[in-house]
């Protein structure tokens, strides 16, 4: 709820442009086109607001997605690779968030001087956080649907065994 008041904040700072950390760039040029869009004022809202709660946000989500899988997978299996997938999975997630934000942090500082290098590290970096947060949610909803499963089969198991009574 907080993100998404900051985010309004930052959108009418910002000429109603969207938030960088929420968009994926095709080119270096559409990137430098929105900073140049946001006003000196929006970039150094952007930048306060990335160091600040830009950096909370994924550590959040990831913990969630630990404790969340975690919980999960002890119910479905014995077997800790699971567990393990998704913790890791999770804290790639986080750093690959961070440096994200560090990343766009830096080019935004840098502005307009235009750092190439930097903005496909940034890029890719958008598209790795994207991956891994989408495959740990597909693998707790899988888990949970396994959950669910199997526990309609035991509560069918429970309803053969008291008919036989």
């Amino acid at each position: 709820m907080m993100n998404t008041v900051l985010l309004s904040i930052f959108e009418s700072k910002s000429n109603y442009n969207p938030y960088i950390d929420l968009q994926i760039f095709n080119s270096p040029q559409e990137f430098y086109n929105l900073l140049n869009s946001y006003g000196s004022i929006a970039r150094s809202f952007y930048i306060q607001f990335s160091i600040g709660l830009d950096f909370i946000f994924p550590l959040i989500v990831g913990i969630f997605l630990i404790f969340t899988g975690i919980y999960i997978f002890r119910k479905i299996s014995k077997k800790l690779i699971w567990q393990k997938i998704i913790i890791s999975l999770a804290i790639l997630f986080i750093l690959s968030d961070w440096l994200e934000n560090i990343s766009f942090i830096i080019l935004t500082m840098n502005y307009p001087t235009k750092l190439y290098t930097l903005f496909y590290i940034a890029s890719t970096l958008t598209m790795i956080k994207n991956i891994l947060f989408t495959t740990s949610i597909s693998l707790i909803i899988i888990g949970l649907i396994i959950l669910i499963v199997n526990k309609l089969k035991e509560g069918e198991e429970l309803d053969e065994n008291t008919d036989t009574l």
